[in-house]
């Protein structure tokens, strides 16, 4: 299977942009994305995980750690594991470096509106209640491999480990600290908000909530698109899958009682089905042809007289009529006593 390893930190070690731009030639293909990461940067985070989304056919594995904003973007995964020494940590959204008191009212209301968006996607996962996750969230929360299975943050725990140390010993520490006993990194300076979203260093807040709300609406017109896409790319499926059925029953590939079974199957695994459905049709077409062939070098080499129109229609001699037999055969017939009175029961029904 493809695939990308987002080891490091979010908006440094991983760019929004390498991420997408590493991603894209995976288009209708499996990936496997391996993680470990203490997080970092709140809106390039949303960038990958709309890419995750949008793509649909990636699965998660966490090999080490997934704390802070790289929780969120695991959620965005078809299927999310985790090795059995893996840590998860949520906790409340904050500005790096810098006390909140020091921070404007419109920039706390802009952590608060940051804090229910993660906590949305959470729950829609998960499926526990927002009031307990908020609680989760403002604990800080550590979570074994074992802990996030059972709260529903992953699907599967897998046998991979890491060398590294205890789960007891882990949450101990920050999560940096965690990340880099799993994989150490060089610290970069991190971006700020503003580079980000694209706008000047010197923007005032309710610049900065124009171009998230901006950056919302434009993820969901692609969630709409791609919704749109994958509905259409469905319905034509569904049309082929069903001139595929009709063909391999025409064929004689199936019954006409199997082929509500084999809608069934198309809508369980559409590339699969259509490739062994194929097959057996070409096989069924390959033996017809090669019947045609064997029949043809027949007549020239005997010099029968049976035309291309009968050759066409050829069928196995074990399903000859006594028609057939006088047609094509009539020495063997006249040969075959026991065949001879077999035929003619079969022709008048005695």
């Amino acid at each position: 299977m493809n695939e990308i390893l987002m080891y490091g930190q979010i908006g440094t070690d991983i760019t929004d942009w390498g991420f997408v731009k590493e991603l894209e030639p995976f288009k209708n293909q499996d990936v496997k994305i391996r993680a470990n990461s203490p997080g970092g940067e709140i809106f390039q985070g949303w960038a990958m995980y709309n890419a995750i989304k949008e793509h649909g056919q990636c699965d998660i594995q966490i090999d080490g750690l997934a704390a802070s904003m790289m929780t969120v973007i695991m959620l965005a995964g078809r299927k999310i594991t985790a090795s059995k020494n893996a840590m998860i940590m949520i906790h409340n959204p904050s500005f790096q470096n810098e006390e909140d008191s020091e921070r404007s009212t419109s920039e706390i209301q802009l952590l608060d509106k940051v804090k229910q968006l993660i906590t949305d996607s959470y729950s829609e996962r998960t499926g526990i209640p927002i009031e307990e996750l908020t609680l989760m969230l403002n604990a800080e929360t550590w979570l074994t491999a074992q802990e996030a299975l059972e709260k529903g943050f992953i699907d599967e725990i897998t046998d991979e480990v890491l060398e590294t140390a205890t789960a007891i010993t882990q949450k101990k520490k920050t999560a940096q600290m965690v990340f880099m006993s799993y994989k150490p990194k060089k610290e970069t300076t991190p971006k700020s908000l503003t580079v980000i979203l694209g706008i000047p260093s010197n923007s005032n807040p309710e610049s900065i909530f124009k171009a998230i709300s901006s950056l919302k609406n434009k993820n969901v017109s692609l969630e709409a698109e791609n919704k749109r896409i994958k509905t259409q790319i469905k319905k034509e499926q569904k049309e082929e899958a069903k001139t595929i059925t009709e063909l391999a029953i025409k064929k004689g590939v199936i019954n006409k009682n199997l082929e509500r079974i084999q809608l069934m199957a198309f809508d369980a695994d559409f590339k699969k089905t259509k490739s062994d459905l194929l097959s057996a049709i070409n096989e069924v077409n390959g033996s017809s042809v090669q019947m045609q062939n064997h029949k043809l070098i027949r007549e020239i080499i005997l010099g029968s007289k049976t035309t291309i129109d009968e050759i066409k229609t050829a069928k196995p001699k074990s399903e000859w009529t006594l028609q057939d037999y006088r047609k094509n055969a009539p020495k063997e017939l006249e040969n075959n006593r026991e065949l001879y009175k077999k035929l003619i029961k079969e022709e008048y029904k005695q």
